[in-house]
């Protein structure tokens, strides 16, 4: 085996932490890299390169079942601050992937949902000791990553009141929006500040002038800023979690602290608490040596899965990485049903009628019982001709729209005959996003099963969607939530409201529309209800 695809956090290309581990990829393989940014995905770079016998995941563990579904041998490397927190479902819909976890706690959960795991210790190597810093003064360095979490100076004088000699804050959040808080006034230290260096060697400068490292973070995946820090010989001084608590023992090679109860600390032992965290990195450093090279055996023993069908493999990357994308619900509800590549698709449950449906109505076939010109058929809001097929969430019905009324809204339909093919689904939509706090975002589900995103344009738009043939139902009713992101509401109107129809139109995806949507009078080109 050689040629191995590399699946990076295009966060990544920045701060470089993943760049020893490649490194240590390319001395055994051909690696091709490939960045991928979570919330703006790629989708049509996720089909590996011709040639890529395995693929090794760095944090993207969520993409497992899309290289899993295209045959390859597949390594995840999750991090515990980015999926500690993810359901197992998450974990188990990599089953076939191997695991090898730079975190304890993370390693013994995925073991003990019954998935292969290697723990992996990373190190880097020690300074020599002769260039130790001097401990005569306490002088501090905070990376402000993360402000927002009350990682900050005011909680560095908390802890270390007139300790400190002097602080240098590198104040480069990694969200630059994110609300922080005003610096403390009085400070007993005075503060000196840096953005980024032009490369890693003006970092690391800054970093020798200094013999304190407060973690940036409450978490970490791997800890490499905190790694080097006790590699230079530098107090470590952390939030009391993974993977900080997996390498420091308190005040013994390393100080632990509670970011949402600090007290003040007592540093009167920082020099030898520091030694002995170079010491521990010292020690273990050769036991990292020897894991590292054993990296491509670990690649190799990974078992071949077998390839999903076409069109289920299509499905997943179309759908799983919006789903993530779209917040914890969008994705377990994914992770819950067919797009999972662990698992065939489960059986829908039996679709309920809503209040007030009458059970003759509910079972009526709600599209045309054959094909015409407008495909398999159409649901036109106009003079309440979508009432049949309407359950919860709408409003009343007004002459050309009916609106979406609060976040959800739920219609049902069936297909006058077996469909044999993907069916593609035209919305005409209003949306009024200057009324909304954020641009309109739509998550769309079909029985139950994630299916796409949309971000609807400002006032009237074509909204198309693809529904996948194995998701629906033959002879049944198949039921369609649309879950928006925010309602507004106008000063004339007690309503909260988010989108509004006035047509929905059904067709076989491997065609085109036969004819344009139905033209609007004048009178209706917008819903009745409108800004203030």
């Amino acid at each position: 085996m050689r040629q191995v695809l590399f699946v990076d956090h295009a966060f990544h290309r920045r701060t470089r932490s993943s760049a020893f581990f490649l490194d240590l990829l390319r001395r055994q393989f051909a690696v091709t890299v490939l960045a991928v940014d979570p919330d703006r995905p790629d989708l049509h770079a996720l089909r590996a390169p011709p040639g890529t016998e395995a693929v090794v995941l760095w944090q993207l563990d969520y993409l497992a079942p899309i290289f899993l579904g295209q045959g390859l041998r597949t390594l995840v490397l999750p991090m515990f601050d980015g999926s500690a927190n993810l359901p197992d479902a998450h974990f188990l819909a990599a089953r076939g992937a191997g695991f090898a976890n730079f975190s304890r706690a993370l390693h013994e959960r995925v073991r003990m949902l019954g998935l292969p795991s290697h723990l992996l210790r990373y190190v880097p190597p020690p300074v020599a000791e002769a260039e130790l810093p001097r401990f005569d003064v306490l002088r501090g360095f905070l990376w402000q990553r993360r402000p927002q979490d009350g990682i900050d100076i005011a909680l560095v004088r908390t802890l270390f009141g007139d300790q400190l000699a002097s602080l240098h804050v590198h104040d480069v959040p990694d969200d630059p929006q994110a609300p922080r808080a005003a610096d403390p006034p009085d400070l007993p230290f005075p503060v000196t500040r840096s953005t980024w260096f032009e490369d890693a060697a003006g970092y690391r400068a800054q970093l020798a002038c200094c013999n304190v490292f407060i973690a940036p973070r409450a978490a970490e995946g791997i800890g490499l800023a905190m790694l080097e820090a006790m590699a230079r010989g530098m107090l470590v001084v952390a939030h009391d979690q993974p993977t900080h608590n997996e390498y420091i023992c308190n005040w013994v090679n390393g100080v632990l602290f509670n970011k949402d109860a600090p007290g003040a600390a007592n540093f009167a032992d920082a020099a030898a608490i520091a030694r002995r965290g170079w010491q521990s990195v010292r020690d273990r450093h050769p036991q990292w040596l020897a894991q590292a090279a054993q990296i491509g055996g670990m690649l190799a023993a990974l078992p071949s899965p077998q390839p999903l069908p076409p069109h289920r493999l299509d499905h997943l990357i179309r759908t799983l990485p919006h789903a993530f994308a779209a917040g914890p619900e969008a994705y377990a509800r994914t992770l819950a049903g067919p797009a999972s590549a662990a698992a065939p698709p489960a059986a829908p449950p039996a679709f309920a009628a809503g209040p007030g449906v009458e059970e003759d109505e509910a079972a009526a076939p709600l599209l045309a019982p054959a094909r015409d010109a407008q495909g398999l058929g159409t649901i036109d809001f106009a003079n309440s001709g979508a009432r049949p097929y309407l359950r919860e969430g709408w409003s009343f019905d007004e002459p050309a729209w009916v609106w979406a009324e609060g976040l959800r809204a739920t219609l049902a339909f069936r297909l006058p005959h077996p469909a044999d093919t993907d069916i593609t689904l035209r919305c005409l939509a209003w949306t009024a996003n200057a009324q909304h706090p954020a641009p309109l975002l739509v998550g769309v589900l079909l029985n139950g099963h994630f299916v796409q995103e949309v971000r609807p344009a400002d006032m009237i738009s074509a909204i198309v969607l693809r529904l996948p043939r194995f998701m629906l139902r033959d002879g049944a009713d198949n039921t369609l939530e649309f879950v928006m992101s925010s309602v507004f509401a106008a000063a004339n109107d007690r309503r909260r409201v988010s989108c509004a129809f006035c047509q929905m139109e059904f067709l076989p995806a491997t065609e085109e529309p036969a004819a344009p949507f139905r033209s609007i009078e004048s009178g209706h080109a917008a819903p009745a209800f409108e800004k203030a």
